[in-house]
């Protein structure tokens, strides 16, 4: 399990957010109001 990510959002949807991480690509999954948050 990751505990702690920073990095550029790339792309975001209802249910995932894609992170580019030093050119490594993350897609994690986030609850509906968190997606409103962002």
């Amino acid at each position: 399990m990751i505990g702690y990510l920073k990095g550029r959002p790339i792309r975001r949807t209802p249910e995932s957010v894609l992170l580019d991480v030093g050119g490594v690509g993350y897609l994690v999954h986030i609850p509906l109001p968190t997606f409103y948050e962002l």
